[in-house]
């Protein structure tokens, strides 16, 4: 069995390779939560892959299935383990921090719809504002709930327009004009529903603090002809890293 550094090693590669600006939030969120994120936010980026890798339907359909097997038997039987260390971290962090499985079940179960959705055809913006409202969202509560925030109407309303803007603010299939004032209107709305939660879970909404810089680049990637390494620019990266850490420190998300 792997070492936890080892598992914790995995779990940041995957994290930082598929998404990146979750990874440097995680980096500056409190030493003794960040096991539990990573692997929440591990778990995200291995359901978005098994739906951005899978070539039909029914091939993302057997990962996710693969998924909601695994976690119900480790649920049946505390000393099972997969031999995944997404799914075994996964389950730990369920039971450390007595998580809502509700919320990891409609987590896969948006992924699988919304890989159909999207396989089928082109999609309107009120259909990509709920995908990305259902497969995002629960990642941000369950990400306040390790915080040690609580549940209520408030987070979701914070999380359901963070996933929104930050959706909005790095897709490249729809017209630039409108996914800018849909990430711009959704950010309003949820840094106003984060002035009534507690400082200390804003860690989890740091990626939030990366919109402006994310419609920014969009747009000179437009005008200059979309570069598909501009995303491993290290001048860009370092002006995320500066971003999120000036909010970090100022604990304030706009």
């Amino acid at each position: 069995m792997p070492e936890p550094h080892d598992i914790q090693s995995h779990l940041a590669a995957i994290v930082r390779r598929r998404d990146f600006d979750r990874y440097l939030s995680i980096l500056l969120s409190p030493r003794e939560k960040k096991p539990a994120l990573m692997a929440l936010a591990a778990f995200g980026c291995e359901l978005s892959h098994a739906a951005h890798s899978a070539s039909e339907p029914a091939l993302a359909d057997i990962r996710f299935q693969w998924w909601r097997d695994a976690l119900g038997a480790m649920e049946e039987d505390l000393n099972v383990r997969t031999g995944n260390p997404v799914a075994d971290s996964l389950m730990q962090t369920i039971k450390d921090h007595h998580l809502p499985r509700m919320l990891i079940d409609d987590l896969i179960g948006a992924h699988e719809k919304f890989t159909r959705e999207t396989m089928s055809e082109p999609l309107e913006l009120a259909e990509w504002e709920q995908g990305w409202q259902e497969r995002a969202a629960p990642i941000y509560e369950l990400s306040v709930l390790v915080l040690g925030g609580d549940q209520g109407a408030g987070l979701k309303r914070a999380a359901a327009s963070a996933a929104i803007a930050c959706g909005a603010s790095k897709n490249i299939r729809l017209d630039s004009g409108i996914l800018k004032n849909c990430a711009e209107t959704h950010r309003t709305i949820c840094v106003g529903a984060l002035q009534d939660l507690p400082a200390g879970i804003s860690p989890a909404f740091l990626p939030v603090s990366l919109i402006g810089l994310n419609l920014e680049e969009r747009a000179d990637d437009s005008r200059g002809g979309r570069n598909a390494e501009a995303a491993e620019n290290p001048q860009r990266r370092l002006r995320r890293l500066w971003t999120l850490w000036r909010a970090h420190r100022r604990k304030r998300i706009d």
